[in-house]
């Protein structure tokens, strides 16, 4: 704590009081020092008020409450300024200029934080400060208020007279303090200084500065007159709060208390201005404001943090800064604190270089106040190898020097904290840039590799970075041996760390020998290096021996043939003769060349004789040269076939036709193309095969079709098939009998019509003549369905010849499946054929929306089967095609339910629920063949849907009648309907009952 110097009147009557003090002190019974000096701390807690060896004497109580009586009126203070000294205990500090106990926190909430007012360096102001600090949680207001939370400092009952503002004084407030860059307010309130009645009307302060959440945030200076006379101006000046925040800035507060309703005029003014360049940021004046309360004694001011927890999602944790306040009363004033000066800093904060090279900082100076003077510049903390250089080397007034800092290849890797320090003659202030020197290392494994000439191997070379180092580090190698290349691979590493493949290859020409390879990484000035052994043995030659193709295929009798290829290995170049084994009987193989020389091929040629059996057998070539042999296997197949007959009699009418069927089986995976032949026909037959060959295996159809000349008799016949030189044969015994006597026979085609009800189709029925056959056939056709109408055009044909036959229906023809048969008649001859008639019901398409569509169908009492083709127009749908008995307008009524459900699958109704077998999704679009068997008697029907281009699925088997229809003894209808949830419509076709 600091006082202005007394005037010479005020030292004289001090000095008066102390020597009084003495004597009664020498006098007098005694009791401690201390316990006056807790009576009246102002003023026995300066060394000047005693002697040392008055200080631990005793003295009497009443010395005590006499010179605190006395002390106020005797002396007169000047103004107390309250700084932090970064050395004495804050809380002490602040206690013992403030009087009592000046702090308002929220220790007792957040212990483990400790003081929530320190001190701490300022590198801005460039001494210590009072840092103030608030968390959003567990703070409070002093284990008091909970919907609040304070950090604050003041002056109250117990402080000193001169710190209290009586009715009618005059006092000037200075003080500093910056609010981060981040600051965040509140939407309720956020108060950062307070001016408050002491007692009496005193919960409302009278003024206040507070920093307010809003669009922007703002700073306001407000009024309040509580529940006390006078005129309430709330808020006097609102500016924004963003000029103020991440910067000092320096209040000035003049205040006269007094009010219209207790006599005297207030009076109050501020003045806020940024330190770095003096700007005023918020300047206010008002004669005439009511600055008193009822019941008030006296008034005090308050610094510090005071914010509602009303809105804690707007607040967040906060490091408030003040210092240097002036308390001044009367006609005393506040020294002035803002001197010349200056600032310094410097960017980058951090720098980054390579070990070898440079880097650069920005160091500027900024006057305060009017500094005008000269700036010389130094650095310090700098590695070794390293030096700093300024250009300028001073700097006057405001301006810049650029600092280099230049390392050396023998500088170390590592961060290090560089100071730059300013100073002008008494004046020193200083900043901290980091010098990071980044560096790489380049190791090789493995340390060691051994080959044989015209080998290679390989080596990996790793690039570890320090100290953060990125750049891009090019390899190379030296060190290789007569004959020998290397790659690397990648070439260069980015990034500052990564790992490159050496590849070393080496020839016939290159000794044996030990070889050091040396490995070297560059990346700009900087450069490492990592060495690794090459030992090279003498080549140990060889060869290698393959044969292709891996498998051959003959038939008995056939040849074929393999290619031997040498390969040359470690500068191979000796002569290697061939031979092979494994041949099976009566089989023999050559080689053409009988040796290669180096590397090259040879040509096994292999042939089997008509003896040689059939059968996979493994060849081994096998190559010679010296000492070294190696071999090759490759499968030979040999293959044949065998032939067969289905009867070995065939017997034939004069004038007819008779077939017999010839098999080709293989043997061993024989696949020749067999062809076919007869020998030993009599006179009028011919013979002919189909297919007329056969490949790999397989049958040939043999027909001999004999004329009427054809004398009856039995005929030893040949069937020979052959393959190339393989011949087999089989006998076959053909029989001709005497013709029978004229006849004829009936065919129809198609022999399946499918006709939609309402419309007509044709077949056309043949009459083929058999055995001379020469009269009239007539034609008839029975098994029509109801509806439908049946004729022929022809009605009848004489000898051979065709007659269309129509048939035409009506509406009302029930869909179904009718046999119809064709009848034949001449004279006692009669030959029928038959013609399956489809009936197919017409479409009904169902909308939603729309009514139920229903359609009367045969009556149906036992089990039966019911076909139909049905179409959704999209997925998902809710639409269904039923069967009942009588026209339904309900779900209700119908016993059977196919549904294509709104999840966009197929399902039918199983009783009470709809229930499908597995999930068989649907799509719009697409057409779906239905088959339902019906047991009208057990009231269960199976389902079964053929998706487009797909298979027939099971819907469900044995799903019993919808339960409303669990007694119905027959069907006679089917319905379609498609619900409204779902939009859409359900195209149903050919419906029949097969």
């Amino acid at each position: 704590m600091e006082r202005r110097s007394m005037g010479v009147r005020q030292v004289h009557v001090r000095r008066k009081v102390i020597a009084l003090a003495r004597i009664l002190v020498l006098r007098g019974r005694t009791i401690p020092v201390k316990d006056a000096r807790s009576m009246c701390p102002l003023y026995f807690n300066e060394a000047t008020m005693f002697p040392a060896k008055f200080r631990t004497t005793q003295t009497f109580v009443f010395l005590a409450l006499l010179l605190c009586l006395l002390a106020p009126s005797l002396f007169a203070q000047g103004p107390v300024i309250l700084s932090a000294d970064g050395q004495t205990d804050t809380y002490t500090l602040l206690d013992n200029t403030l009087g009592g106990t000046a702090e308002e926190t929220p220790d007792c909430s957040h212990t483990a934080f400790g003081p929530h007012i320190t001190q701490a360096p300022d590198s801005d102001l460039g001494k210590p400060v009072f840092v103030f600090h608030i968390h959003v949680t567990p703070d409070n207001d002093r284990c008091i208020n909970f919907d609040r939370q304070r950090v604050e400092i003041k002056t109250y009952g117990p402080s000193p007279d001169y710190l209290k503002a009586f009715l009618g004084d005059t006092v000037t407030y200075d003080w500093k303090f910056k609010l981060d860059a981040g600051f965040q307010p509140s939407p309720n309130f956020t108060h950062i200084h307070q001016i408050k009645a002491g007692d009496g009307d005193a919960d409302a302060p009278l003024i206040t500065i507070t920093p307010r959440f809003g669009s922007p945030n703002s700073l306001q200076l407000i009024h309040s007159t509580g529940s006390s006379p006078g005129v309430n101006l709330g808020t006097l000046m609102s500016t924004p709060l963003a000029p103020f925040l991440g910067t000092w800035v320096e209040a000035h507060e003049h205040i006269t208390f007094g009010s219209s309703a207790f006599g005297g005029v207030g009076h109050y003014s501020l003045t806020i201005k940024r330190i770095s360049d003096g700007v005023v940021l918020l300047t206010y004046n008002n004669d005439n404001i009511d600055l008193w309360r009822t019941s008030t004694t006296f008034c005090r001011p308050k610094w510090g943090i005071y914010r509602s927890l009303n809105s804690p999602s707007y607040l967040r944790d906060e490091d408030v800064r003040f210092n240097d306040y002036c308390l001044a009363k009367g006609t005393d004033t506040c020294p002035t604190s803002n001197p010349p000066d200056f600032t310094i800093s410097a960017t980058p904060a951090t720098g980054t270089v390579t070990a070898g090279n440079s880097a650069t900082y920005t160091v500027n100076i900024s006057p305060t106040n009017g500094f005008t003077g000269s700036v010389s510049l130094t650095a310090s903390g700098l590695p070794s190898g390293a030096t700093a250089s300024f250009n300028p080397v001073s700097v006057s007034g405001s301006g810049s020097s650029t600092l280099t800092v230049s390392s050396s290849s023998s500088t170390p890797a590592g961060s290090y904290t560089l100071t730059v320090t300013g100073t002008s003659g008494t004046l020193t202030h200083t900043a901290t840039v980091t010098l990071n020197v980044t560096d790489f290392t380049l190791s090789a494994t493995p340390s060691s590799q051994t080959i044989n000439a015209n080998g290679g191997t390989s080596y990996t070379a790793t690039v570890t970075p320090a100290n953060g180092f990125n750049g891009s580090v090019s390899l190379g190698v030296s060190g290789l041996p007569t004959g020998a290349t290397a790659s690397l691979s990648p070439a260069s590493i980015s990034g500052g760390s990564g790992s490159s493949t050496l590849t070393v290859s080496t020839d016939c020409s290159t000794p044996a020998g030990t070889y050091t390879l040396i490995i070297t990484g560059t990346s700009g000035t900087l450069s490492h290096s990592a060495s690794v052994t090459l030992v090279v043995n003498p080549p140990a030659s060889d060869f290698t021996l393959s044969a292709s193709p891996s498998s051959q295929t003959v038939i008995v009798g056939g040849g074929t043939s393999y290619t031997a290829t040498v390969g040359a290995q470690n500068c191979f170049a000796a002569t290697v003769s061939f031979s092979v084994t494994g041949l099976p009987a009566g089989a023999t193989a050559s080689f053409s060349p009988a040796s290669v020389t180096g590397s090259g091929n040879s040509t096994l040629s292999v042939t089997t004789s008509s003896t040689t059996p059939t059968g996979s057998f493994t060849l081994t070539i096998t190559g010679t040269s010296g000492s070294l042999t190696h071999s090759a296997t490759m499968t030979l197949i040999v293959t044949d076939f065998s032939l067969s007959e289905s009867s070995s009699s065939l017997t034939v009418t004069a004038g007819n036709c008779g077939s017999d069927t010839i098999t080709v089986t293989p043997i061993n995976s024989f696949s020749g193309t067999v062809s076919f032949s007869t020998s030993g026909l009599p006179a009028g037959a011919t013979a002919s095969f189909s297919p007329a060959t056969v490949t790999g295996s397989g049958s040939s159809t043999l027909t001999i079709c004999t004329s009427t000349s054809t004398a009856a008799g039995t005929y030893p016949l040949t069937v020979a098939a052959t393959s190339g030189g393989l011949s087999h044969s089989l006998p076959l015994s053909l029989v001709v009998n005497t013709a029978p006597p004229p006849d004829f026979s009936l065919s129809a085609s198609p022999s399946s019509l499918t006709v939609t009800a309402g419309n007509a189709a044709t077949s056309t029925v043949t009459v083929a003549a058999l055995n001379g056959f020469s009269g009239s056939v007539s034609l008839s056709v029975s098994g029509l369905p109801t509806g439908a109408t049946g004729s022929f055009t022809p009605p009848s044909v004489t000898g051979s010849g065709t007659s269309t036959l129509n048939i035409s229906t009506l509406n009302t023809a029930p869909p179904g499946s009718y046999t119809l048969v064709v009848t034949g008649t001449s004279g006692s001859l009669t030959h029928t054929v038959s013609v399956t008639l489809t009936v197919n019901g017409t479409c009904v398409t169902a909308t939603s929306g729309g009514p139920w569509i229903n359609t009367a169908i045969a009556s149906q009492v036992g089990t039966f089967t019911v076909i139909f083709d049905t179409t959704p127009s999209a997925s998902p749908l809710n639409a269904v095609v039923a069967l009942s008995n009588g026209a339904q307008t309900a779900y209700t009524g119908f016993a059977t339910l196919v549904r294509f459900n709104p999840s966009g699958d197929i399902d039918a109704r199983n009783g009470g629920v709809y229930s499908a077998l597995s999930v068989i999704p649907f799509a719009g679009g697409k057409t779906y063949h239905f088959r339902l068997v019906i047991n009208v008697p057990a009231r269960t029907y199976s389902i079964f849907v053929t998706p487009p281009g797909g298979t027939e699925l099971t819907v469900g088997t044995n799903f019993g009648f919808r339960t409303e229809q669990n007694t119905v003894t027959s069907l006679d209808h089917w319905g379609t309907f498609v619900n409204t949830s779902n939009p859409g419509s359900l195209t149903t076709c050919n419906f029949a009952i097969p």
